[in-house]
């Protein structure tokens, strides 16, 4: 994964669509995941196919009816989960010094 594609992926990325990619890469299913979002599978999968081909990295591949996570996938779900670890850290306490 290189600086260039994260670049072109930190502009579109939500906490949402962060949690989104963590948690289809848990589940492995789509359906779950939108389940778990309230929103619908072709919603889910047009925004991991966006990400997707914004970004130029593959993150996911589909097994049967599995995802599961490319070796890009693997190191930016890391980042991402690290990140949202933090996010819910801090999130907390900026809300309450406001």
């Amino acid at each position: 994964m290189d600086i260039q594609n994260l670049n072109r992926l930190k502009e579109t990325l939500t906490i949402r669509k962060m949690e989104m990619i963590v948690t289809l890469a848990e589940l492995k299913s789509l359906t779950q995941t939108a389940e778990a979002f309230g929103r619908t599978v072709p919603s889910v999968s047009l925004t991991i196919t966006r990400l997707e081909d914004l970004s130029g990295i593959k993150i996911f591949s589909k097994r049967g009816q599995s995802f599961v996570l490319s070796e890009d996938g693997v190191a930016l779900v890391t980042l991402l989960k690290e990140m949202l670890r933090v996010f819910y850290e801090v999130a907390p306490k900026a809300s309450s010094d406001v």
